[in-house]
């Protein structure tokens, strides 16, 4: 599936880099963002917040292309394989578990992460549980027959609900659907008793009641939803947000990756920006070029681990 949008101009700004002994301005031209993804998800949100400030700091318009399908390895894989020149960009979680191996740390380039946002835990009103304890002995009295709804197999949302089961000792069936959309519709539609979802995706269904928010992975609870708990109030140390980074394809000069990375994060500062993102459940998420790195490696073995304790390592 193919989406593109374009975000307005707002202002210019240009990058001067020596290559072979030429000047050369960067951008030059619209960066093209790839959200592996369907449109109207998370990801395309927070860019869309973001867009106009970072298209006035980089003086380019931003090009979303949304290239769904295979767990975002669609998407993914195009990047990887585009031309090192900063034209060609990725946006993902890349706590996901890819179909062929993609290492998001080698074969793309991490440059900058963005925003992380709470995972949550919701049931349709029908579901005789109003806490996280009680659905936990719900699922416990019934084994295998309680269900939840993710975006898809293998996605972040996916994996919290599998280390949900594995430390709350119950087994709950998956079901993927092609995007967080799909799968709140069929929470919503008693198709399915629970969904593990990011916030903002229940953020629409909360106050009209058609979906109840048992708890979220976050260490503290929301300033923006006080009521709701943490995972970790009854299952302790049990935190994971739904994060998003900024690749390019291995190879990108690092001049371009420092433009791209001072352009992101002076958008991401913007106030009216912050205010924006945390109306649909994301902050700024921060960390230094090299502790970006090692913390998606930690990411990828913590989800090797999942796998493995679930008997669903890859072969």
């Amino acid at each position: 599936m193919r989406f593109r949008a374009a975000i307005a101009l707002s202002a210019f700004g240009m990058l001067a880099e020596g290559t072979g002994g030429q000047a050369q301005i960067y951008p030059d031209r619209p960066v093209t963002i790839v959200v592996p993804a369907p449109p109207g998800g998370g990801m395309d949100a927070v860019l869309r917040t973001i867009g106009d400030n970072l298209s006035a700091e980089l003086g380019q318009r931003i090009v979303l292309e949304n290239k769904s399908g295979a767990n975002g390895e669609i998407g993914a894989r195009f990047v990887a394989n585009a031309q090192p020149n900063g034209y060609t960009l990725l946006f993902i979680n890349p706590f996901v578990d890819s179909p062929t191996g993609l290492d998001f740390a080698t074969d793309l380039l991490p440059v900058v992460p963005v925003t992380s946002g709470p995972i949550g835990i919701g049931v349709h009103p029908s579901v005789k549980a109003g806490s996280l304890a009680e659905l936990i002995a719900l699922a416990k009295a019934q084994p295998g027959k309680l269900s939840f709804g993710s975006p898809g197999t293998g996605s972040p949302q996916h994996m919290v609900g599998k280390m949900f089961g594995q430390m709350a000792g119950i087994e709950w069936l998956h079901v993927p659907y092609k995007g967080s959309g799909d799968a709140v519709a069929s929470v919503i539609g008693g198709h399915i008793p629970a969904g593990v979802l990011g916030y903002g995706a229940y953020l629409p269904f909360l106050k009209t009641g058609e979906i109840r928010l048992l708890g979220i992975a976050e260490e503290r609870r929301l300033a923006i939803a006080p009521d709701v708990p943490t995972i970790s109030e009854v299952l302790p140390g049990f935190a994971q947000s739904t994060w998003f980074c900024l690749f390019a394809p291995s190879g990108t000069p690092t001049a371009i990756v420092q433009r791209l990375t001072a352009a992101v994060q002076k958008a991401k500062a913007n106030g009216a920006v912050q205010e924006k993102l945390a109306r649909i459940g994301y902050a700024p998420f921060n960390l230094e070029r090299g502790d970006l790195k090692s913390f998606i490696v930690s990411q990828a073995e913590l989800r090797a681990k999942l796998n493995d304790d679930s008997g669903m390592k890859r072969k």
